[in-house]
C-alpha cells in the first residue's frame, strides 16, 4: 500500500488503494473480506482465527450492527451469510466509488506538483549556468587574453581608423563586419577637388607601415552567405506486420458452483442458539448495557461419553464460558452449570469451584436461571431464543479452548 499520497477519510472508513475500516489505530485497519474468506472462519475449519476487531470491521463493511465481542460479531456474520444477506449496502458501495475517484485525483495532483518542482529546479540550474558564462565573457577569461588592435586605413585620401578589442580567436562574424565597413567606404564616391599636390600627399613611412599592418585578408575577403542545409526527408515508418489472430480456445468443462454455506446441524435437543436475556438487578446498575445481555448455547454430541452443553454469556462488565455437566431430560427441569469469567473493568479472571449456577429450559425457546458468585449477590435471568438458524457462533471445541484459556491466565497471574 502506497502511503506517500494523501488518503481519503469518511468517518471510520479510509481509502488508500483499497477501502479500510479503522476501529482503533494503525494496527486495527482492515479491508473487507470476501464470503469465501469468511466461511472457514465462521464454521471453525480455518487453521487460525482472526482477532475480535477484525470481525468488528467486517460488520461495518457489510452494514451490520457492530460489536466488539468476537462471538457476537461471528454470529451476526454467520446469520447474514446463511440467509444470503451478506452483501455490501448500496450507500457503502457509492461512498467507496467516490473515495476511489478522490484518491486518484489526489495521486495525480501530487505527481503533477512533484514534476513541476523538478522542472523549476532544472530551469534555475540552467539559468545560473548561463549567468556564470556571461559574467566570464564580460570579465574576460585568463585562458584567452584579449588583444587591442588599432588599424588605420587610407583609401582615396580618406583615413579610416578601426579600433578592435577582440579575443585572440576572432569570430568570423566580427571579421565580416569589419570587411563590410571597409567595402562601404571604398564604394562611396568623393567629389573631385582641384588643388595642388603637396608634400603631405606623398606617402609617409608611418602611413605605409600602418597600411601594411592591415591584414590582406580583411581587404579582399567577401561576405558569403551560408546556404541552408537540405532537410532530409522523413522516412515513413514501415507498416507493422499483421498479427495472426489467436486460435479460439474451446470452453472447458463447466465448474460446479461452490456448495452453499450452512451452519452445523442443530442438536436434537433443540436448545442450541442465541438468547436475548434480561437481568433486573443488573439493569438497575448498568442501564446502558441492558440491551446487550446475551446467552449462547451449543450442544456437543459425542458417541463415547455423555453429551455436554457449552455456552457463553455477556452480562454488563462480565463475560465468560459456562458448561452443563448434568444430563438433559426435558423441559421445566433445572440443570446445574459451572462458569468461568473475565472482568472487563479490572482485567481479572474467576474460575473457582464456587462459580456455579442453575438453568431451566421452558418449552423450546425460553430459558431462566441464576448465576451464583458472579456478582456480590445472586443474579436471576430469563430470556428467549432468537429466530433464525440454530447456531451459537462457535463450535463446542472453541468453547472448550476458551474454558481452558481462562484457567491458564488465572494460574499465570498467581
Amino acid at each position: 500500500m502506497d502511503t506517500s499520497f494523501p488518503h481519503v477519510i469518511r468517518e471510520e472508513f479510509q481509502y488508500r488503494d483499497t477501502l479500510l475500516v479503522d476501529v482503533g489505530g494503525e494496527l486495527k485497519r482492515h479491508p473487507r473480506a470476501s464470503t469465501s474468506e469468511l466461511k472457514p472462519l465462521l464454521d471453525g475449519t480455518a487453521t487460525k482465527d482472526q482477532v475480535a476487531h477484525w470481525y468488528e470491521a467486517q460488520l461495518i463493511h457489510y452494514g451490520l450492527q457492530r460489536s466488539k465481542d468476537k462471538n457476537t460479531a461471528k454470529l451476526r456474520l454467520s446469520q447474514a451469510l446463511s440467509q444470503k444477506k451478506l452483501v455490501v449496502p448500496s450507500h457503502i458501495g457509492d461512498m467507496e466509488a467516490q473515495m476511489r475517484k478522490e484518491y486518484a485525483s489526489n495521486v495525480r495532483r501530487a505527481k503533477s506538483a512533484a514534476a513541476k518542482a523538478a522542472t523549476t529546479d532544472e530551469s534555475a540550474s540552467i539559468g545560473s549556468k548561463a549567468k556564470s558564462a556571461k559574467r566570464k565573457a564580460d570579465d574576460g577569461d585568463a585562458a584567452h587574453p584579449q588583444k587591442r588592435t588599432k588599424i588605420t586605413v587610407k583609401v582615396d585620401g580618406v583615413e579610416l581608423e578601426i579600433d578592435r578589442s577582440v579575443d585572440a580567436a576572432v569570430e568570423p562574424a566580427a571579421r565580416a563586419k569589419a570587411v563590410k565597413a571597409v567595402s562601404k567606404a571604398q564604394s562611396t564616391p568623393k567629389p573631385k577637388a582641384t588643388r595642388k599636390s603637396s608634400a603631405l600627399d606623398k606617402p609617409t613611412p608611418a602611413s605605409v607601415s600602418a597600411f601594411s599592418a592591415t591584414p590582406a585578408s580583411t581587404t579582399k575577403q567577401t561576405l558569403t552567405t551560408e546556404k541552408p542545409s537540405k532537410v532530409k526527408k522523413e522516412t515513413k515508418p514501415k507498416p507493422e506486420p499483421k498479427v495472426k489472430p489467436e486460435p479460439k480456445i474451446k470452453p472447458g468443462p463447466k465448474v460446479k458452483p461452490e456448495p452453499s454455506f450452512s451452519p452445523p446441524s442443530p442438536s436434537v435437543r433443540n436448545i442450541t442458539g442465541v438468547y436475548n436475556i434480561s437481568c433486573p438487578d443488573l439493569e438497575d446498575q448498568a442501564p446502558e448495557c441492558a440491551d446487550t445481555f446475551r446467552l449462547f448455547l451449543c450442544v456437543e454430541k459425542t458417541d463415547n461419553r455423555p453429551d455436554l452443553i457449552w455456552g457463553s454469556f455477556d452480562l454488563a462488565w462480565k463475560s465468560g464460558i459456562l458448561r452443563l455437566d448434568d444430563q438433559y431430560y426435558g423441559p421445566d427441569q433445572p440443570l446445574r452449570f459451572h462458569w468461568r469469567a473475565r472482568d472487563s473493568e479490572t482485567g481479572t479472571v474467576d474460575f473457582r469451584r464456587v462459580c456455579e449456577g442453575e438453568i431451566e429450559f421452558k418449552g423450546t425457546a425460553e430459558v431462566a436461571g441464576t448465576f451464583t458468585n458472579l456478582f456480590p449477590e445472586t443474579v436471576e435471568f430469563s430470556g428467549r431464543r432468537r429466530a433464525g438458524p440454530l447456531w451459537s457462533g462457535q463450535t463446542a471445541r472453541q468453547y472448550e479452548e476458551e474454558w481452558e484459556r481462562i484457567a491458564r491466565e488465572g494460574y499465570a497471574r498467581r
